[in-house]
């Protein structure tokens, strides 16, 4: 079949990872259309055999299959310490008229916005000038412990209904 993915030797590629930690490489890249979505689940099952802090990992998120939470957890990677959120910036949120920036986001919770979706359009990687509207809906990355913090920053109820 022309159009079938070639073979990937899920031993070998496996071998490759060790090396390549094993020598100090730190940083992963990978990308959810990568071998026709095979991987990142590949890269999932191989990492978690070491270190959360042992390694950098870049991925492309597929910010236009994402409609729900439910969505982000079917086609994002899954390495024990990374988790995915989709946060609401209600109205009378304190993000409302802030940027990136002026929150100071990154510095403040450990959390990384790599998309907002405003109404039907989809920012992906929004900058530091990036201002947040009501209704604002901000895809996030990072810990437990930093998504919580960028719930209490954005004053959105953490994911067992408690404020803070």
């Amino acid at each position: 079949m022309a159009d079938a993915p070639a073979p990937l030797l899920l031993a070998y590629a496996e071998r490759m990872v060790d090396e390549a930690l094993a020598r100090g490489v730190n940083w992963i890249d990978t990308g959810y259309i990568y071998h026709k979505g095979m991987s990142e689940p590949f890269l999932g099952r191989v990492l978690k055999k070491y270190p959360r802090d042992a390694f950098l990992l870049s991925t492309k998120m597929p910010t236009w299959l994402i409609k729900t939470a439910d969505d982000a957890k079917s086609v994002t990677l899954t390495v024990p310490g990374d988790y995915y959120a989709l946060l609401k910036i209600a109205p009378g949120s304190p993000a409302i008229g802030e940027t990136i920036k002026s929150l100071d986001i990154r510095a403040k919770t450990g959390a990384s916005v790599v998309a907002v979706r405003r109404g039907a359009d989809l920012f992906r990687n929004p900058g530091a000038s990036w201002c947040f509207e009501p209704d604002d809906e901000a895809r996030v990355i990072g810990d437990p412990d930093q998504l919580a913090a960028l719930r209490r920053m954005f004053d959105v109820p953490q994911p067992d209904g408690t404020k803070g």
